[in-house]
C-alpha cells in the first residue's frame, strides 16, 4: 500500500506564489509567470521536499515528483510509514525546491501538503 501526497499551492491570477531565480536575476511572485516556472520544474525530476520535524527543524529529501497539473498541484508518492508523513500530519506546511544545474535556475514553491489515501486517486496517479 502506498500513500500519496500532494502539495497544494496558492495561485494568484496568472501568477504563482513562489520565487524563481534565473541567470538574469531573481524574479518574485509578482513577475513569475506559471509557464516559466513549469519549464524549470519539468527539467528537474527530483525536487527537494522540505517539511518541519517534531523539533521545528526543516528536513529536506529528494522526491520523484509528478509533473505539475493544470492547477499547479504537485503530486508525490511515499510510504505511509515514512517520517515525512508523520511530519506532514503534525505540520502540513511544506516547500518544494527545484534546482536545474544546467542553466542555474530554480523554483521554490511554498504551500500545504495534504495526505491522500483514496484508492481511485492512487490508481490514477500510479506510475507506469
Amino acid at each position: 500500500m502506498r500513500l500519496y501526497l500532494y502539495l497544494i499551492l496558492s495561485i494568484l491570477p496568472s501568477f504563482l506564489s513562489a520565487d524563481m531565480c534565473t541567470p538574469e536575476g531573481m524574479k518574485n511572485k509578482k513577475t513569475v509567470e506559471i509557464d516559466e516556472m513549469r519549464d524549470v520544474m519539468l527539467k528537474v525530476p527530483y525536487p527537494s521536499l522540505i517539511t518541519i520535524d517534531e523539533e521545528g527543524y526543516p528536513r529536506a529529501r529528494a522526491m520523484h515528483a509528478f509533473e505539475p497539473d493544470d492547477t499547479m498541484t504537485i503530486w508525490l508518492a511515499t510510504r505511509p510509514q515514512s517520517r515525512k508523513v508523520e511530519q506532514i500530519r503534525s505540520n502540513p506546511n511544506a516547500t518544494l525546491y527545484y534546482f536545474n544545474p544546467e542553466d542555474q535556475t530554480y523554483v521554490t514553491l511554498v504551500g500545504t501538503a495534504e495526505l491522500v489515501d483514496d484508492p481511485a486517486i492512487k490508481k490514477l496517479k500510479r506510475r507506469k
